[in-house]
């Protein structure tokens, strides 16, 4: 099963392309990148040498529509990027982001994608190669996935249904008092790689069988046109394949409550239980469940200057630690500030922003960014870090842009670090 996806949507576009549809059309997205940054590293005699990069990179989205009577069309997404002037082992580096086949209205109400696609679906979300069907019935909609995950590994084309797979549903039925829920079901599933030696970090020498997932997800949303907005989120893990042993992964209630046109305040609760792999540096490490408890307060003084303000406190068992943010924007104007204490790190950061249209065909944007942070165990003494950003954009044509950024970053690590950014892309729309 391996290449039966993409031979399922060669086969299927054969068809189409040989029923000879008119009106056909391409639209595509081509996107040239150069990124030059530095870093630091230590040669033989423990001594600081400086490396410069260049790195190039070239996006390309394309898309050849209208394949059939009701709309089907072919998209893909894929990058390609290399380092100029060094040797680096896995360059040139290749990645299919998505190339899939889609038909809307094969049948009343079906829909179907065939390919590598991403898929957001409740408690299923993932990049897989495979099927994902869309189908409304009686205002309700089924959506159904099944395919093969997408490698972990660099330079892999594709994974086997053996040894990587995915599939799953989601049903929303129709909206009940202007209350909009849905059901989900989710399962992954990895053979788990051999380990030759022990962790670096972990000292154990891993031997594991395949890990695998199966998530329940129910999500309920509530708009009100104007006063009370909430939505709850709950995620439950299925324990020993479907015997009906269930473990809660998530909750989550997100709660706006609109007092006046200019006023608004909101409360949020979040539950997380940790669910990691055992093949990840992060094993190593005690973990608990954590709590959240989050608050805001929006307040808009006239139509273009808004002030928000949001505390939350996170109980991670036998610590906590405490979130306070305040943020203003006025127009094309930011500052924000942010404290960070307690089991988290001490921090306070402040950072502002400014965007401004020169013309018609220019904007620039200038934004700094400055906060000052202590380690664990060290409350003594301070660290300093100073990012700042400049940048220019340039709508050369309706179908053309350029952008220049430039940064700037002070810190423990590096005294002034420079980085440049240019990107170039081109649009372009064209029937066959």
């Amino acid at each position: 099963m391996k290449n039966f996806s993409y031979s399922l949507l060669v086969l299927v576009l054969f068809m189409f392309l040989a029923s000879g549809t008119s009106a056909q059309n391409i639209s595509a997205r081509f996107t040239t990148s150069v990124y030059n940054w530095q870093y630091q590293s230590e040669d033989a005699n423990g001594n600081l040498i400086d490396n410069t990069h260049l790195r190039l990179h070239q996006g390309v989205r394309l898309r050849l529509g209208n394949l059939s009577s009701s709309g089907a069309f072919l998209q893909t997404y894929f990058s390609a990027s290399t380092d100029l002037g060094s040797n680096i082992s896995r360059d040139p580096l290749l990645r299919l982001y998505n190339f899939y086949f889609k038909i809307p209205g094969l049948f009343s109400g079906l829909d179907l994608q065939v390919g590598r696609q991403r898929i957001y679906a409740g408690v299923g979300w993932g990049t897989i190669d495979g099927l994902y069907l869309k189908y409304n019935f009686s205002s309700y909609l089924l959506e159904a996935y099944a395919g093969a995950q997408m490698p972990l590994e660099t330079g892999k084309l594709a994974e086997s249904w053996g040894d990587s797979r995915m599939y799953g549903f989601r049903l929303r039925p129709p909206r009940f008092y202007g209350i909009r829920s849905s059901l989900s079901f989710v399962s992954r599933e990895r053979e788990a790689r051999e380990y030759s030696e022990p962790g670096r970090w972990s000292g154990v020498l891993q031997k594991t069988g395949s890990t695998q997932r199966r998530l329940l997800g129910l999500d309920i949303q509530r708009t009100s046109f104007g006063k009370l907005d909430s939505y709850i989120r709950l995620d439950l893990a299925l324990l020993n394949g479907f015997e009906g042993e269930f473990e809660l992964n998530r909750f989550e209630s997100v709660n706006t409550l609109n007092l006046l046109e200019n006023l608004s305040v909101g409360l949020d609760y979040i539950l997380r239980e940790p669910l990691i792999n055992l093949n990840s540096i992060f094993w190593v490490f005690d973990y608990e469940p954590s709590t959240e408890i989050a608050g805001r307060i929006t307040y808009s003084f006239i139509p273009d200057l808004q002030a928000t303000l949001r505390y939350a406190s996170v109980d991670y068992g036998d610590d906590t630690s405490e979130r306070l943010g305040l943020s203003l924007a006025y127009k094309s104007l930011f500052f924000t500030y942010t404290n960070n204490a307690g089991y988290s790190g001490n921090l306070d950061g402040v950072a502002a922003g400014y965007r401004r249209p020169l013309n018609e065909s220019f904007t620039a944007n200038a934004q700094l960014a400055y906060s000052w942070y202590e380690f664990a165990g060290d409350s003594e003494n301070r660290n300093n870090a100073l990012a700042a950003l400049l940048s220019v954009n340039w709508a050369a044509a309706k179908n053309m842009r350029v952008d220049l950024q430039g940064q700037f970053l002070n810190n423990l690590q590096y005294s002034s670090d420079y980085r440049f950014f240019l990107r170039y892309s081109y649009r372009l729309f064209s029937k066959l």
